[in-house]
């Protein structure tokens, strides 16, 4: 008896809570004073393979961000055992990712909500729910327009339901109430997502923003190579995105974000511990080693079908991310993104869609320990001052002793180690550079490269043989003195001693005076298209203001000849040049 009275209050409350108006039906009070489970939408069998879609307005209290509509997947119909005893949910699923149930999974939660504003956001908020069936996976999806505050949002949950267990959905609501189209109710046919082995994402691109991921270790002083097939969606962030995070659920209480690196050279910080409100904005010095090579303007069709060697690299207190990336018609194009952190801090790399997906080619994704040492990445793609050795700070009357290994792509004679001369390290706002010396007798001088003025860059010596430049330096072992002098702490002296494979030896030598008053200087190495390998740095006292010892008389015979562009010559013909600091005409 007492079964049947309950039975009759839920029925009688749902009465009073949902009722149809036209071609709407509200469920909840309109002055959102319906409590939780107070109140249902009608149940729907949700057969196998099939996808329903309803739109509603929901509204909200606003007092917590549970105060909105939820969706009940259950077992069998009704809402509680008063109204079916062997009633079971299979999960309940709040839009601010939360849920529950016997077959709810945290981990299967994404959105991309604004929880600053997610109330407002909410309240009178248009949403497009679709719950969708393919085999033994479930896809909830709220595609949202917001209310209050505009803006378009989704959340989407994705877990597992037996293939042919019934499945009956729902709509509640919890202090709010909603208004259902009821001409926007529709059940179709799922497309069917025929999947290739090692595919993550659905093949219509309609997996959402981390709605399916990998996830993979970066232990200290590794490096992580990803081999996949990429498939674009429809706008350009709609490609493989990847997430550096401290542990491998993104559901985890614990789980918080270093970074979050697009394909379309873009990246952010999110730290998602903080569920409720906006994070404070970082520190973002860091996001200028973003870069790459694109063409924006064949972007997506060169994403949609490409290969991707992802390289993601932890070398001491930096991680390296590099994508070298071959269109269908094989052009080839690259992204590279550099930041630091902690030698301790745990590091996992979250490989995820965002309205996209690829196909892993499991066999070529391998993880092996990354060279000590190392700067840049062992394929020599590294761009251009994207990769960087541990700083060096050199005090008046000290000396730079630096062992490395040079490796070139060969592409061409800058492609070579470089090293750099600054005021501070390069994430200092003050940051500016004395010089930059590059391998291949090449320099300049940060702000102050004049072709009216190169007295400077007559102290810049070698004696390479240029036919076989781009052999010799490829392996070569390189033994560097970066001298600060004694009497004249702004006079700074570089030379490179440096034995190819072959045998063969070599200088190059350059002498800059970094200017009157000059009291920081710090050096560092970086490369271009190549890499290296740094055995030994150790830094003494300086013996001279000068290492020009270590070179023979016949070397240094004749001061060098540069024409007005910067360039040596043997001979000078009509026009003006610089020999031995001094500008002189030939006419």
């Amino acid at each position: 008896m007492k079964q049947i009275l309950r039975f009759a209050l839920v029925a009688l409350i749902m009465m009073c809570s949902n009722h149809a108006q036209a071609d709407t039906t509200i469920v909840g009070a309109e002055d959102n004073t319906s409590g939780f489970w107070s109140a249902f939408s009608e149940v729907i069998l949700l057969e196998p393979n099939k996808t329903l879609q309803m739109e509603f307005t929901n509204y909200s209290s606003m007092a917590e961000n549970w105060h909105n509509f939820l969706v009940v997947l259950a077992m069998n119909e009704g809402h509680s055992t008063l109204d079916n005893e062997a009633y079971k949910e299979y999960a309940v699923v709040r839009p601010d990712n939360y849920g529950w149930g016997d077959n709810y999974d945290p981990s299967g939660n994404s959105s991309n909500w604004n929880w600053d504003a997610f109330r407002q956001i909410m309240n009178g908020a248009q949403v497009l729910l679709t719950v969708k069936r393919d085999g033994d996976e479930v896809t909830v999806r709220a595609d949202v327009q917001g209310g209050d505050v505009a803006g378009s949002y989704f959340q989407q949950y994705v877990l597992n339901i037996g293939e042919n267990d019934p499945i009956y959905v729902s709509l509640g609501i919890d202090n709010s109430h909603i208004v259902i189209d009821n001409d926007k109710t529709v059940i179709t046919d799922t497309a069917r997502d025929n999947r290739e082995k090692g595919q993550i994402g659905r093949t219509d691109n309609s997996t959402g923003f981390f709605g399916e991921y990998e996830v993979f270790p970066v232990m200290e002083n590794n490096t992580l190579t990803l081999d996949f097939i990429n498939y674009a969606g429809a706008a350009n962030w709609n490609n493989f995105i990847v997430a550096l995070s401290n542990v491998g659920d993104r559901s985890a209480n614990t789980y918080e974000e270093y970074a979050i690196v697009r394909a379309d050279n873009f990246a952010w910080q999110v730290d998602m511990t903080q569920k409720s409100t906006a994070p404070e904005s970082p520190d973002k010095s860091w996001f200028t080693s973003m870069k790459s090579n694109y063409n924006w303007d064949t972007f997506h069709d060169d994403m949609n079908g490409a290969h991707v060697v992802l390289t993601i690299q932890r070398s001491g207190d930096q991680v390296i991310v590099h994508a070298d990336i071959t269109s269908t018609n094989g052009n080839t194009y690259y992204y590279d993104f550099v930041m630091p952190i902690a030698e301790t801090n745990s590091l996992f790399a979250l490989l995820g869609v965002d309205g996209s997906h690829y196909v892993l080619n499991e066999s070529k994704c391998i993880e092996q320990d990354t060279p000590q040492g190392i700067v840049g990445l062992e394929t020599n793609t590294s761009p251009f001052f994207t990769h960087f050795s541990p700083y060096y700070r050199l005090e008046p009357g000290k000396t730079l002793n630096a062992e490395f290994t040079n490796y070139s792509s060969q592409l061409g004679n800058y492609c070579t180690f470089l090293v750099a001369l600054a005021n501070a390290e390069r994430d200092a706002e003050s940051y500016s550079e004395y010089a930059i010396l590059r391998a291949d007798n090449y320099a300049w001088q940060g702000g102050k490269n004049s072709f009216d003025d190169q007295s400077w860059f007559t102290s810049l010596e070698s004696n390479y043989n240029w036919d076989t430049f781009l052999t010799d330096l490829d392996g070569a072992s390189v033994s560097m003195k970066v001298v600060r002098g004694v009497d004249k702490p702004a006079e700074v002296t570089v030379r490179a001693d440096i034995t190819a494979t072959s045998g063969e030896t070599y200088f190059e030598e350059f002498v800059i005076n970094c200017g009157e008053g000059t009291e920081d200087l710090v050096v560092f190495l970086t490369t271009d298209n190549g890499h290296l390998i740094i055995s030994s740095a150790t830094i003494k006292d300086s013996v001279s203001t000068a290492i020009h010892e270590v070179g023979t008389d016949s070397q240094r015979a004749a001061a060098p000849l540069y024409n007005m562009a910067g360039q040596r010559v043997t001979k000078a013909v009509r026009g003006i040049y610089v020999q031995d600091g001094k500008k002189f005409i030939v006419k």
